[in-house]
């Protein structure tokens, strides 16, 4: 789930990424290029919470017509310890909101 707010992005991950009934670490999830980390961790209903600014994490902006447009990413990069068996996928998710530049 991802929210635009007016100066900051929400992002809520489910932990069955994959949605195969197997969770992934929290910790192999963060946000934007400068690979920011969950803000907030829920056990009770495995999700993570990332909220941040839009300008932060890495997060760029554009205009194209009418618009701004903040794009970052959520990456899944699961780590490998010795030679325990690891059966899940890394994964990159684009993420980008858009606001009128003109108006409230």
């Amino acid at each position: 789930m991802v929210q635009c707010a007016e100066d900051k992005l929400l992002v809520r991950v489910q932990l069955d990424l994959f949605g195969t009934r197997h969770l992934i670490k929290a910790a192999d999830l963060t946000l934007g290029s400068a690979g920011c980390r969950p803000t907030r961790i829920y056990s009770q209903n495995h999700t993570v919470l990332f909220v941040y600014g839009l300008h932060e994490c890495g997060s760029k902006l554009q205009m194209s017509g009418d618009f701004l447009i903040y794009t970052t990413h959520l990456t899944h990069s699961p780590e490998y310890h010795g030679s325990v068996i690891v059966r899940t996928n890394g994964a990159v998710v684009p993420i980008e909101c858009r606001y009128f530049r003109k108006g409230n």
